[in-house]
């Protein structure tokens, strides 16, 4: 069955959407560990020694920087409950540079949540066709997405996290990479009301960046209520360089073109 992906393309940017920022202030303490003062590392495009002043210029640094190197990253979002229970979403990207592929794995776990897409797909891509596919018990379905989908999503999440929240530098460190470490500080801009997200409280944020504008990693912590209920929501993102990165074109992407050129 083929069907264009709008609803995949929303499900998606509404979970990105929903999860703009905070409400209130985000915590200004230093993280557990404090960053090693090292004034060799330069600071990444956008970012002084005062935090981040122009969040395009680092998140296009960003998006060039690793459109050029392969790479696997994993962002993944956690709904914690006070019964112990967990509802998680675990997005998986792989790119390899030696034929430009994108390979992104979307799996959900656990409890419903609203403010996770319930979604669970497969995408392929290259640099002239990015094709999905959707599983469940009774049927494959396939989709056909925009090229720059892959990217996109981590660049508009990236550019609202950092266009929404004010940070300040702490540090670097040179512990097998030079990195200059992010805090989250003030009053922050939230669209997380979207989904139903209220009471937001103890927020924190953190983020490590390269010297040439590699988003290494970010954490954003925060509790609320949800449905009435109590909840701590827990999004990171991490990135790793990866020379050895190949991406094949799974057995089910003629399928897939086969099903989704025949459907216009």
């Amino acid at each position: 069955m083929a069907r264009t992906a709008l609803h995949i393309t929303v499900a998606v940017l509404v979970l990105l959407a929903g999860c703009n920022g905070a409400f209130g202030e985000i915590g200004a303490q230093e993280p557990e560990s404090t960053p090693t003062p090292d004034e060799s590392v330069s600071n990444p495009p956008g970012v002084t020694d005062h935090g981040v002043t122009d969040a395009i210029a680092l998140v296009s640094a960003h998006h060039t920087q690793t459109a050029n190197s392969s790479y696997v990253s994993n962002h993944t979002v956690t709904v914690e409950y006070p019964n112990g229970s967990h509802a998680r979403q675990v997005r998986t990207t792989r790119h390899g540079t030696d034929n430009n592929r994108y390979h992104m794995l979307q799996r959900v776990r656990g409890q419903s949540s609203r403010l996770l897409s319930g979604t669970a797909y497969e995408m392929w891509a290259n640099s002239t066709t990015s094709v999905i596919v959707v599983r469940d018990d009774e049927e494959q379905r396939f989709f056909r997405e925009q090229d720059n989908f892959v990217r996109e999503v981590t660049r508009s999440r990236l550019l609202a996290l950092f266009t929404k929240i004010e940070t300040r530098t702490t540090g670097t460190t040179t512990d097998g990479q030079p990195l200059v470490h992010l805090l989250g500080t003030g009053p922050v801009e939230t669209k997380l009301r979207r989904v139903g997200t209220k009471n937001i409280s103890n927020t924190s944020f953190t983020a490590t960046v390269t010297p040439d504008g590699v988003v290494r990693t970010y954490t954003l912590r925060y509790e609320g209520t949800l449905d009435g209920t109590n909840v701590k929501v827990t999004e990171t993102y991490r990135v790793r360089s990866n020379e050895s990165v190949t991406v094949e074109r799974p057995s089910w992407v003629p399928t897939a073109l086969e099903e989704t050129n025949r459907s216009g």
